[in-house]
């Protein structure tokens, strides 16, 4: 069994909460939300980008990348933010369309059984 573990990664979600609180220590902490598996993702951004998130982000899709932590399940639960981009109101693309590129990849299993047997080892 893995535990939490943290790598480079990407968080799409609204911008639905700010606090401040920890702005003495130069960070600003957010919320991005995800109405498709209704979880949310608590991140951390540097002060001074602040005001840029607030004013050109706040409410909106947007697309967070930085250092991702997840649960022992995969599900990311906190991140530190390097950038910050509005998404727009896109879908998430089909595993048909990821796959396209490289149709054999999971060795003819199905994403489902793929993924169990992933967290098998």
């Amino acid at each position: 069994m893995q535990g939490a573990y943290t790598s480079l990664g990407s968080v799409i979600g609204w911008l639905d909460t700010m606090s401040a609180r920890r702005m003495h220590k130069g960070l600003l902490v957010v919320g991005l939300y995800d109405p498709e598996t209704r979880r949310a993702v608590t991140g951390c951004l540097s002060a001074d980008m602040a005001e840029e998130a607030h004013d050109l982000y706040w409410r909106k899709r947007v697309i967070a990348k930085g250092k991702v932590t997840r649960n022992r399940r995969g599900q990311a639960v906190r991140m530190e933010i390097e950038e910050l981009e509005e998404f727009g109101e896109r879908g998430r693309a089909s595993v048909d369309d990821l796959l396209g590129i490289a149709p054999d990849w999971l060795g003819g299993q199905d994403v489902d059984e793929y993924i169990e047997e992933a967290r098998r080892d």
